[in-house]
C-alpha cells in the first residue's frame, strides 16, 4: 500500500536521534519503523511524502 499526504509547508522533515526523554515529535520514526520505503519530496509549492507499507 502507498499512502502520500501532501502540504504548504517546503521544509523536509527529517528523523532525529532516539531520544528516550524527548516528548512528541516521533511521528517520522514510527512512519519509517514500520514502512517499507519513505520518500519526501519538494513540490513547486509545499512537499509531497510518501510511504509504503507491505500489507500480508
Amino acid at each position: 500500500m502507498e499512502v502520500q499526504v501532501w502540504d504548504s509547508d517546503p521544509v523536509l522533515p527529517v528523523a532525529r536521534a532516539a531520544d528516550a526523554g524527548r516528548v512528541g515529535q516521533q511521528g517520522l520514526e514510527i512512519v519509517m519503523a514500520v514502512c517499507e520505503g519513505f520518500e519526501a519530496m519538494r513540490e513547486p509549492v509545499g512537499k509531497r511524502l510518501t510511504a509504503r507499507l507491505a500489507l500480508g
